[in-house]
């Protein structure tokens, strides 16, 4: 791969679906970028910002690409049930609205 022919700018929301359709259909990362033009280490920089599992441990039917209800930026998500990324989920202001919206 040229390096002329790598993508640098910012993953569109296309390009983020794509990418997550073709690891979880455990397709090499070499190939991925390819297809991609981008670089191997952005391919996998990528499906580790969208949360997605290591390629060993896929399991198609459990793993969607899905936006955070708060954030709205795309992960992946282990099931319906799954619909606020890890960063929204771990957010201190979430346990605090947790105590004032339990009775």
């Amino acid at each position: 791969m040229k390096k002329e022919n790598l993508n640098s700018a910012p993953w569109t929301e296309k390009e983020k679906a794509e990418l997550a359709r073709l690891w979880l259909m455990q397709i090499p990362v070499r190939i991925i970028a390819e297809q991609l033009q981008r670089s191997p280490s952005a391919v996998v920089s990528g499906a580790w910002r969208l949360q997605l599992p290591r390629q060993d441990e896929v399991s198609l039917h459990q793993h969607l690409l899905r936006s955070c209800l708060k954030c709205q930026k795309s992960f992946c998500s282990q099931g319906k049930h799954n619909r606020i990324c890890d960063p929204c989920r771990a957010h201190p202001t979430r346990s605090m609205l947790d105590h004032v919206f339990v009775a």
